[in-house]
């Protein structure tokens, strides 16, 4: 195991995540309640353009929110959760590598205002237990629920 622990806001969380997620070799896999923060976006965006695989999961309900990954990324495959419970997930999955989660939202506000944390994992175990959840839910939705975004 390798564990690293960050508190927000004084460890600037979302800067932690975008070093995990700038070390991804073919894939980036998340699951989000809500996801806006701008700086993770354009890194996931970046990462798409150089041929890292991205798929998402955000709760339905968050889709409109101001800055919502949904309205705004181009390019990346993102499906809107479909379960009658709230999905509350809160984490990435970068390759067979790493799992990034904790209390943090991806949001400016989890990032700067929040009393939040993340986790950073790096362990093929776990990894492979979040990779299990994040397929379950995915698969678990029919096609006309993704989002092909051009």
């Amino acid at each position: 195991y390798l564990v690293s622990t960050y508190m927000c806001p004084q460890d600037d969380c979302s800067k932690q995540i975008i070093k995990i997620l700038d070390k991804a070799k073919k894939e980036i896999f998340f699951a989000d309640f809500v996801f806006t923060n701008d700086d993770i976006e354009k890194e996931l965006v970046k990462q798409k353009k150089n041929g890292i695989v991205i798929k998402g999961i955000i709760e339905r309900k968050e889709r409109n929110t101001k800055s919502s990954i949904y309205n705004d990324v181009k390019g990346l495959n993102i499906k809107l959760d479909n379960n009658k419970y709230t999905m509350h997930s809160k984490y990435f999955i970068v390759d067979n590598d790493y799992v990034i989660t904790g209390s943090m939202n991806p949001t400016m506000s989890g990032n700067r205002y929040n009393d939040e944390n993340i986790i950073i994992i790096k362990n093929e175990k776990i990894n492979e237990e979040y990779k299990k959840n994040f397929f379950k839910m995915l698969n678990s939705y029919s096609d006309n629920n993704y989002l092909y975004f051009f």
